[in-house]
C-alpha cells in the first residue's frame, strides 16, 4: 500500500510546484533586445544645499522618478568651518537615465562621478534556458518516482527534487533581480556645502585662552621632565668632579 501512496503523493506535490513555476515565469514576457543594467554616483558642491534639495525633487518629478531615500546633516568636521550635506537615492526609467543625470550635474561643481553599465541580455536568456531546463529534470524524475514501486528509489528522487528546486528558486530570484534592474536604473548623489564659521571677537578670546591653557597642560609635564633630567645629569657631573 505504502508503495503506491507515497509515489503519489511525490508526484502530487511536485507537480503541484512545478505548474506554479512555469505558470509564474509564462506570465513574465521575454525581453527583446539589449538589457542594460545602468547605476551611478554623483558628488558635487552646491551654493545652498536646501535649495538644491528643492531644485532635485523638481527635477524628479518632471523625470517621472523617485527619490527612495534621502537624509540631510550638518557637522563641522574643523573648529572654523560647518558642512551642510544632503544624500539621495534616485531610482529612474533606463530612458530617462542619462537626461536625469545631465540635469543633476548641473546643480553645483561635481566632486566625483562614476557611471556604471552592464549588459547583462546574454546572462538573462541563459538563465531562462537553465530555468526551463531545471523545470523540465524534475518534470522527469516526478513521472519516474510516479512509475516507481520502489520506496528507497522514491526516496532517492526526493533528494534529488529538493536540490533541483534549491536551483529553480536561485535562477528565479536572480531572473527577477535582472528583471528589475534593467527597467529600474539607480542613482546615489550627495551635494554639500562648506561655510565658514565667523566668530565674535570674545568667542575668539574664549577660544584663545582655553586653548593656551590646553597648550601649557600639555607642555608643562614635558617641560618639568626635562628640567628634572637636566638637574640629574648637573648633580651626576659635580659628583665625578669631586670624586
Amino acid at each position: 500500500m505504502n508503495r503506491l501512496i507515497l509515489p503519489a503523493i511525490v508526484t502530487f506535490l511536485t507537480g503541484t510546484f512545478l505548474n506554479a513555476q512555469v505558470a509564474d515565469i509564462a506570465l513574465q514576457p521575454t525581453h527583446e533586445g539589449q538589457m542594460i543594467e545602468k547605476s551611478a554616483s554623483l558628488a558635487m558642491e552646491v551654493r545652498n544645499v536646501d535649495s538644491a534639495y528643492a531644485r532635485i525633487v523638481r527635477i524628479v518629478d518632471e523625470k517621472d522618478a523617485e527619490i527612495t531615500s534621502s537624509t540631510i546633516s550638518e557637522t563641522g568636521s574643523e573648529p572654523d568651518l560647518k558642512i551642510s550635506r544632503a544624500d539621495l537615492s534616485i531610482i529612474t526609467s533606463p530612458e530617462n537615465f542619462s537626461a536625469l543625470l545631465t540635469e543633476l550635474e548641473e546643480l553645483g561643481v561635481l566632486t566625483e562621478k562614476e557611471v556604471y553599465g552592464y549588459d547583462v541580455t546574454e546572462e538573462y536568456h541563459r538563465l531562462r534556458a537553465e530555468y526551463y531546463s531545471q523545470l523540465a529534470l524534475k518534470s522527469r524524475l516526478s513521472r519516474h518516482a510516479n512509475r516507481s514501486g520502489n520506496v528507497n528509489t522514491v526516496l532517492m528522487l526526493e533528494e534529488d527534487l529538493e536540490r533541483i528546486e534549491n536551483e529553480i528558486r536561485r535562477i528565479q530570484s536572480r531572473i527577477t533581480h535582472l528583471e528589475s534592474a534593467t527597467t529600474e536604473s539607480n542613482i546615489n548623489l550627495v551635494i554639500t556645502r562648506k561655510t565658514a564659521v565667523t566668530m565674535s571677537g570674545w568667542e575668539k578670546t574664549t577660544r584663545w585662552f582655553f586653548g593656551g591653557l590646553a597648550a601649557v597642560a600639555v607642555l608643562a609635564p614635558i617641560a618639568g621632565l626635562g628640567l628634572l633630567i637636566t638637574w640629574l645629569v648637573v648633580l651626576i657631573a659635580r659628583k665625578k668632579k669631586k670624586s
